[in-house]
């Protein structure tokens, strides 16, 4: 009875110390399945954040870009210029403002349809981005209009021969779908700062030597130095 008695009992602590390491080792695993969904989780997490980040700057990218040029637009222009204004002032650098405005573009939309004027708007980007600096920001701002923002011109000179090689990209002959030759010309305005003037007031007098262009024919560069405005 005695002989039973110990097996019974050795067999009970067996089958205990299996029930124990059953419920301990199904506890490590319920712990692993846990600490891996943990980690899917944040990943998952992680990447959403990501995208969204993506997709926002994505969003605030759109919002300063001309859709149809790839150029900034308005908005775009203005928040680069106001930074390039405070660049220039910070470093004493000069700041120059061009602003483009195309001769008698409203003919080749009337002629040709406007899909072809749209056309001849990306191409005449594509030139000027082609003959931009670097560092020089190109927007377009208007139907026809476009404007540079040029920093680091030393002086009346180099903006005007930066104004001409704009000029002259642009007077490329451009063909119509029927084969028709046609030669754009654009009338240029400058305005030019020692890096004391609010960007603001270099875009309204860039935009006033650009009228004063046109007054004066068309087709040219005119330049227009300014005096700094002074705290």
């Amino acid at each position: 009875m005695l002989a039973q008695a110990h097996l019974l009992a050795t067999i009970a602590l067996s089958l205990l110390a299996l029930w124990l390491a059953t419920r301990f080792i199904g506890v490590r695993h319920a712990q692993r399945i846990q600490a891996q969904t943990v980690a899917s989780l944040q990943t998952q997490l992680a990447t959403r954040d990501q995208c969204l980040a993506e997709a926002r700057e994505q969003l605030a990218r759109l919002a300063l870009t001309d859709q149809l040029t790839g150029l900034l637009n308005r908005a775009g222009l203005t928040q680069q210029l106001d930074y390039a204004a405070q660049r220039a002032l910070r470093h004493g650098c000069s700041l120059a403002v061009i602003m483009i405005d195309l001769d008698n573009f409203k003919r080749i939309n009337d002629q040709a349809g406007q899909d072809t004027g749209d056309q001849a708007l990306i191409t005449i980007a594509e030139r000027l981005k082609a003959c931009a600096r670097g560092t020089d920001m190109l927007a377009r701002v208007g139907s026809d209009e476009f404007v540079l923002i040029a920093e680091q011109i030393a002086d009346n000179a180099m903006a005007r021969q930066l104004g001409q090689r704009l000029a002259e990209a642009i007077e490329t002959p451009f063909e119509l779908p029927d084969g028709e030759a046609v030669i754009l010309t654009a009338s240029i305005g400058i305005s030019l700062s020692d890096g004391r003037t609010p960007g603001v007031e270099l875009l309204r007098h860039a935009d006033f030597a650009m009228h004063h262009r046109k007054r004066s024919g068309r087709s040219g560069v005119s330049i227009l130095p300014m005096t700094p405005t002074r705290g």
